[in-house]
Formats: C-alpha cells, structure tokens, sequence
C-alpha cells in the first residue's frame, strides 16, 4: 500500500499520464443534436466512438509507457524521472469531450427512441 502512495506522488510530481480508462468525460449538452434525426445521430454517433477510441489506444499507450519509465527509473536511475513526458495533452481533453459526446448522442437516441444496433 505504501508503495502504490508513493507511486502515485511520484507521478503527481513529475507528471505521468492519465490511464483513459481513469478519465470522466466533460458534460456535454445534446442541445447541439437535438434537430437530428436517427439516422444522423447513428452516424455522429460512429465517428465520435471510432475517434474515442483511437483517442483510447494513443492514451492508453502514454500511459503504459511512462509508468514503464518510471518503474524503470525508480529501479535504474531516479534522474531519468525528470524525462518523463507527464501530462495528459490535448489528447486527453479530446478523449473526454469525445465521451461526454457520445453519452450525450446515446441519451438523445434513447430519447427519441431510436433502435440500437
């Protein structure tokens, strides 16, 4: 347990990336998709999801690899904890604008009562 507390200041201090699956998506208003219909919302729906996910796999990779830095870091070298990237970037408030998205589109689609594939 004090190892992991200790990781988590490690990271807090030389700024590790975010692992996606930890990141809570922006509100989003559906106001914006309110005239579309089912048809478009599926489809605004398919690229928000394909870009999600793209977004996912790049964010998740980050992650991975500064953990891997810092493991290896912790272990080797502490200086090299000072090369690591750390941040989250543009990526990642993309990623959570994009989820905030799609949960607003899957509300307006449960809404309008559009079938779901």
């Amino acid at each position: 347990m004090k190892i992991k507390f200790f990781l988590v200041i490690i990271c807090l201090l030389f700024g590790c990336a975010t692992n996606p699956n930890n990141m809570m998506p922006v509100q989003v208003s559906g106001v914006e998709y309110k005239d579309y219909e089912c048809e478009d919302i599926q489809l605004e729906l398919d690229f928000v999801t394909r870009r999600e996910n793209e977004l996912y796999n790049f964010l998740k990779k980050k992650a991975d690899l500064d953990a891997l830095q810092l493991g290896t870091s912790l272990l080797l070298f502490w200086p090299m904890l000072f090369a690591l990237e750390g941040g989250d970037g543009q990526e990642a408030a993309e990623y959570r604008r994009l989820k905030g998205e799609r949960q607003a589109l899957e509300d307006l689609s449960i809404k309008k009562g559009c079938r779901n594939p």
